[in-house]
Formats: structure tokens, sequence, C-alpha cells
């Protein structure tokens, strides 16, 4: 529950950037993790779908990434729906969005049946966008990028946080073993999200990947 310090807080800061053509803080950093691949191979587990879990489990852990603005004020949401773009049999991209589950095996479920439904769609799914629940997720395994700009319906209505996950690499480390370093942009409204809270974000998600089930 969000505190009513913290709240007047977060209005103040909402409404000061309010008035900014753009008010959309993005940081694009590489993550650092230990080599997860061999586990994730030996258990036959989706790197993509594995990741995605256990962003949206941290994005559950930092209030800062649930709030979000319904044209009066702010509150933090009760739910998370990832979207995260696949590709159809056309070649060209669809949503697959479903309900986040903390539980793994739930997750999997999920994510699985809406990724096969978006991926034989003909039509480009999407879901009603009168409420702001949504987490966006783009998956870009051809590129190690640097920068990443995620597309809004409006810079002022821009409260639903998104994300982008690119090629990773496996780089070795003479102290601490191997590596898997992940191409990861963190893109939010500053009016709610800090750069202290996306440097939160990051150290649950570095703890959350080495929990496989």
């Amino acid at each position: 529950m969000i505190s009513s310090m913290e709240l007047s807080q977060r209005e103040e800061l909402f409404e000061f950037y309010e008035g900014f053509d753009s008010p959309i803080l993005n940081i694009t950093l590489n993550l650092e993790v230990k080599n997860i691949l061999p586990r994730l191979k030996e258990k036959e587990i989706s790197f993509f779908q594995y990741f995605v879990y256990a962003l949206c489990k941290s994005i559950s852990e930092v209030d800062n990434f649930n709030y979000r603005f319904d044209g009066s004020k702010i509150y933090k949401t009760k739910r998370l729906i990832p979207s995260y773009t696949v590709l159809r049999e056309t070649g060209l991209f669809n949503f697959c969005t479903f309900l986040y589950e903390q539980n793994w095996e739930n997750f999997l479920k999920k994510s699985l049946e809406a990724k096969s439904i978006a991926e034989k769609s003909k039509k480009l799914c999407h879901d009603d966008m009168t409420h702001k629940d949504y987490v966006f997720i783009t998956c870009l395994p051809w590129l190690n990028f640097t920068s990443v700009q995620h597309p809004v319906g409006r810079f002022k209505d821009s409260t639903i946080p998104s994300f982008a996950i690119g090629k990773y690499k496996v780089s070795p480390c003479s102290i601490e073993g191997e590596k898997v370093i992940i191409p990861l942009s963190v893109q939010a409204h500053h009016g709610l999200v800090d750069g202290v809270h996306i440097s939160q974000l990051v150290e649950k998600l570095k703890i959350n990947l080495v929990k496989i089930p």
C-alpha cells in the first residue's frame, strides 16, 4: 500500500514531469549474472521464458514499477500483465499477453499458450488498453544493443513501464567464473520511477535469475 507521504511526494514529481515534452526515463545497461545457461539447458527451460518470469517477479518486488496514473491519481496495480512480442508465421510481430503468476509452472503454461495463439494468429492480438496493468517487453535476440526507445501512445500518459532484452553472451571471469551478459533496457515515467528504483530492480533481477526452479 502506498503511504500518504510517499503518495504526495510522487504526485508532486508526477505533476512536475507532466509539464515536460517527454517525461520518460530510459536506462540501458549490461546485466551480468553468473552463467545460468547450463542449468537452464539441463532443465530444458527456455532462456527467454525464464527471463520474462524473473523480470516480472522482480517488478512485483519493487513498488514503483507497479505505480500507475489513472488520469486523476497515482495508484498501485493489484496484478501484472506481461505483454511481449513474438513473430507470427507471416514474419510480422504480434503481442503475447497473459496474467502473471508467481508460480513458475503456472506462469510458463499461460505464457506458452498465449505465445502459440499469437504466433498462429492472422490478426494483431492486443488486449483492452483502458487499464494499465501491463508490462511491455520486447526481445531483440539478434542485437547487442546499447540504447532503445520504446513507442508510447502519449508521453504524458506513459506510466506503463517497457523493457527490452537483447542478444546475450557468455563472458569468462577469472575470479567469479563465467557470467552471462544481457543487454537490458528499462523505460518508465520519471514521475513514478527514479534511477534508484531501476537499480533496485536490477539487483532483484540478479537474485531471481539464479533461483532456477
